[in-house]
């Protein structure tokens, strides 16, 4: 027994010889399992590069989303563009030199416009915040007036339009145009505040550019009429014969017979008027 251990002991001692095949096999399977263990190493970071490639396409070629605009469509047959964010405030009011009705789009809520005496109606300069925006319009008053330097559909901004001065510093920058739409005159005024963003003066632009005249409502005809008797017609009442008066300042007005007009003018001081007036009785001249 312990010559059989002695021999064993003497066998697992001994040296393998140079080039011993047991020795080689071993080596190469070894070597084998390295560049298995480099090869999947390599590619896993192969599909990670485009995996990364691929989201980088994907993310260059998304389409910026654009805001959806809402149309408003006025009663006097015009309509625009408000942007997301943006009110219209539709308004009406009255006095007793004056009136108007229509609509004013703002990036932030306003009051109704202003109707100063012998203006156009404008933002509220006191209500409008430094970045305010504001954009005014309503028909001419009295329609019939039709203005010769009113412009036609579509309109720019702020060509074409007119600078009108306000006193006092850090004021609003206003503006003013006039354009047609069918028979009637619109005016339209801009206020600008003096921090507004190049981002809303550039959708101001776009909404400018976005009015139309589409036309009044057409009447529904589709309403079947009573069959208890048939309808009556009304004869239509004859239109007035107007003489047209026409201002220095290209501007005409239809003056009905029997009316009179009057051009006058006149200063006082630092403040001078001249234009026509027109009334059914007999006048003098306006004060100021």
């Amino acid at each position: 027994m312990d010559d059989l251990k002695e021999r064993l002991t003497a066998l697992g001692a001994r040296r393998s010889p140079p080039d011993d095949l047991l020795d080689r096999t071993l080596a190469r399977f070894d070597e084998r399992r390295r560049h298995r263990r480099i090869g999947g190493a390599l590619a896993g970071i192969a599909a990670m590069l485009v995996l990364v490639a691929v989201l980088a396409v994907i993310l260059t070629n998304r389409e910026p989303s654009v805001p959806t605009f809402s149309r408003y469509h006025d009663p006097s047959g015009w309509s625009v563009d408000v942007p997301p964010g943006w009110t219209s405030q539709p308004f009406r009011f009255e006095s007793i030199s004056a009136g108007a009705e229509g609509v004013q789009i703002s990036n932030v809520p306003l009051p109704d416009p202003k109707l100063p005496p012998g203006a156009w109606p404008a933002a509220d300069q006191q209500a409008l915040p430094a970045d305010g925006v504001s954009i005014v319009v309503a028909p001419q008053v009295p329609p019939s007036i039709w203005m010769d330097g009113a412009v036609d559909l579509p309109m720019d901004f702020p060509g074409g339009w007119a600078e009108a001065s306000i006193s006092g510093a850090l004021q609003p920058d206003l503006y003013e145009t006039a354009f047609r739409g069918g028979e009637v005159t619109f005016i339209a005024t801009v206020t600008i505040g003096v921090q507004a963003s190049e981002v809303d003066r550039s959708t101001l632009r776009e909404i400018v550019r976005s009015i139309r005249f589409d036309g009044l409502p057409t009447p529904n005809t589709n309403e079947t009429a009573s069959t208890s008797s048939p309808p009556v017609t009304a004869s239509p009442a004859p239109e007035p014969e107007l003489r047209r008066e026409h201002d220095p300042f290209g501007w005409s007005v239809g003056v009905p017979a029997g009316w009179r007009s009057r051009q006058f003018g006149f200063a006082s001081g630092s403040v001078s008027a001249e234009g026509i007036q027109i009334s059914n009785v007999e006048l003098p001249e306006p004060g100021l």
